[in-house]
């Protein structure tokens, strides 16, 4: 019942509701019929003679209600405005409902509970778990599409490998919204995009004809190898390695199993042999170029998304360094890679080390290639570039984009994840 608010000096009326007393009916010889009830009318109230020093205010707008929602893992207020209120674009509803607990729109957290705010009238919603929508008997591949919030800092390809598991399928994403993106670079914060996700193929008819065939011998299946995380396999054998690889060999592995126990997949591909030797190779270019390994492998945990020596951008950038040619240029120019190039120590001193072909892209995805370019790029820019400004965190913009702002500060993110502590 919606409420009046009045303060006066004379009776006041606390709910719309409240009924003047009428005076008793004379008794006659024949009961007369009751009077009608009296209609309330907000204008004879406000016209009345009650006396007061406050200003009386209606409001006839219902209450707002609210249904509890408890936010599940892959959940964005886009996604819960779609489903609630039936549109991804009244997010920004929901927000403003929780700001109490929310920081920003994106700063939701696995099991927190939000208020909905649903209209007074409506019905109430039951929350129903997640099912896939069935595919269609015409087309039972069918894409659907889950929408996502882009993060600032974020490309095509992180989301991709992200909620797709391969930075490769990026164009996959950028198809599926070709209608608010110009180009695959046109990204901004707070952009809602589609992920298109395949849907399962019709399993085969229950009974099959049984063809005959000859019997075969059975083969043992070749077993892959798994991710070091907590229960992968952990017969790589880093006893060889120094004393400073094998921390970074347990950084590696401590990581995987941080985002295996929170259901990150996508973060724990790298296999154990793949790990040792990013461990090794980084412990040797880093001490021949005075560059800080454990800087090193969180700006890899950052570019490739996770340690990954197979990542891609969109842009043509690859490998864990996330290189492009023209840092791999750089590299060359220092070295003195090519016709009548001399170079400059210690640049030159590991030549055969460095990525050969600054245009291919397959020599990015090689480890030891690509480790040894990115810590010799790196030592560039906070030896021969500290005229821009020294400091780590500095030469971590210019290694990745100065225009970014945030972009060392998530690279100091993955270094608290490695190591426990900060860069700076």
């Amino acid at each position: 019942m919606t409420r009046l608010d009045f303060t006066t000096a004379a009776q006041p009326l606390s709910r719309l509701g409240t009924q003047p007393k009428a005076p008793p009916a004379i008794q006659t010889e024949k009961q007369a019929p009751p009077p009608a009830q009296p209609t309330f009318q907000a204008d004879s109230l406000l016209n009345s003679g009650v006396k007061g020093n406050a200003t009386p205010t209606l409001s006839l707008e219902p209450e707002p209600q609210f249904l509890m929602h408890k936010v599940k893992r892959g959940e964005t207020l886009g996604k819960l405005a779609q489903k609630y209120l039936g549109n991804a674009n009244r997010n920004l509803e929901i927000y403003k409902a929780n700001q109490d607990d929310l920081q920003n729109p994106n700063d939701l957290r696995i099991g927190m509970v939000l208020k909905i705010p649903v209209p007074a009238s409506a019905e109430p919603i039951q929350e129903e778990p997640d099912a896939p929508e069935p595919a269609t008997p015409n087309d039972p591949t069918a894409d659907a599409f889950t929408l996502r919030t882009v993060k600032r800092g974020e490309s095509l390809s992180i989301i991709a490998l992200r909620t797709l598991g391969d930075s490769e399928r990026y164009m996959e994403i950028y198809k599926a919204n070709r209608d608010i993106l110009k180009t695959p670079d046109a990204l901004q914060p707070g952009m809602q995009l589609k992920i298109p996700q395949r849907k399962a193929e019709v399993p085969p008819p229950a009974n099959p004809p049984v063809q005959p065939s000859k019997p075969e011998t059975p083969q043992k299946p070749a077993t892959p190898e798994k991710p070091a995380g907590p229960s992968g396999p952990s017969a790589v054998d880093h006893s060889s390695l120094t004393p400073g690889a094998q921390e970074l060999f347990a950084a590696m592995q401590k990581y995987q199993k941080f985002y295996a126990e929170r259901g990150v997949t996508s973060r724990t591909k790298t296999t154990p042999t793949q790990l040792r030797e990013i461990a090794k190779e980084l412990d040797s270019a880093s001490k021949a170029f005075g560059v800080d390994p454990k800087m090193m492998l969180a700006l890899y945990a950052h570019e490739s998304g996770g340690i990954n020596p197979g990542a891609r951008s969109h842009t043509g950038a690859g490998g864990l360094g996330q290189l492009t040619s023209i840092a791999i240029r750089q590299v060359h120019f220092m070295a003195g890679i090519g016709k009548g190039g001399k170079g400059t120590a210690p640049y030159n001193q590991y030549r055969g080390n460095f990525i050969q072909n600054a245009r291919s892209i397959q020599q990015r995805y090689n480890i030891k290639a690509n480790v040894w370019t990115s810590v010799a790029y790196m030592s560039y820019e906070l030896n021969e570039r500290a005229r821009l400004g020294r400091g780590i965190e500095k030469a971590l913009k210019r290694y990745g984009d100065p225009s970014v702002s945030t972009y060392a500060n998530k690279v100091n993110d993955e270094y608290k994840t490695l190591f426990g502590g900060k860069l700076f």
